[in-house]
């Protein structure tokens, strides 16, 4: 590289260690909450809950959805530390345009979501798991169990959503950004 792009580089600010690692910590923190979602919801709590008694089910689920939750709030800190390495590194981020703004929404509204099912919504199971409600809709306590139940899966559906658009859109508007401060980076000749 020449010293005249060198320093348009040194100009613009652009830390570029930053950039791909936090790129890369939150695209670990999506896929961690991606595959996890996918893990417990289609694969081990139908499975668990069709093998055993629901006595022993459900139990059994709320102890493993204890552990994840923390999991999926530490991959959440995975994914906003990513997004502000990834601002300290490449600047020119923070005046993205429609899609870019499109993706901050989103990363947005999968940290309310997660952290008010994973914060407010599960414990509320938990406490009634261990009260020993049950998920029947004959009794007004089953009737709650069932409606929380109801917005935890819905919540975990649409986090899972969000996850997937985040993990879609990240390498498509990052490419019109590193196109555009392309130009910006580029050496000039000075005769």
């Amino acid at each position: 590289m020449s010293q005249q792009a060198s320093q348009s580089v040194k100009g613009c600010d652009i830390q570029w260690g930053w950039f791909p690692a936090g790129t890369a910590l939150q695209g670990v923190g999506l896929a961690i909450m991606a595959g996890g979602m996918l893990a417990l919801g289609a694969f081990t709590a139908p499975v668990v809950f069709h093998t055993l008694p629901r006595e022993e089910a459900a139990p059994l689920m709320a102890r493993i959805f204890i552990r994840f939750d923390t999991v999926l709030q530490i991959a959440l800190g995975m994914a906003l530390l990513g997004e502000t390495l990834r601002r300290v590194g490449f600047p020119p981020l923070w005046s993205q345009g429609v899609w870019g703004k499109l993706r901050l929404a989103i990363l947005a509204l999968l940290t309310v979501t997660l952290l008010y099912a994973t914060l407010m919504v599960n414990p509320q199971i938990g406490a009634m798991n261990r009260a020993g409600v049950q998920r029947d809709v004959s009794t007004v306590q089953g009737q709650r169990f069932d409606r929380t139940h109801r917005l935890s899966e819905s919540l975990y559906k649409l986090d899972l959503l969000l996850v997937l658009l985040l993990l879609i859109l990240t390498p498509f508007v990052d490419a019109r950004h590193r196109e555009n401060s392309g130009r910006l980076l580029q050496p000039t000749d000075a005769g």
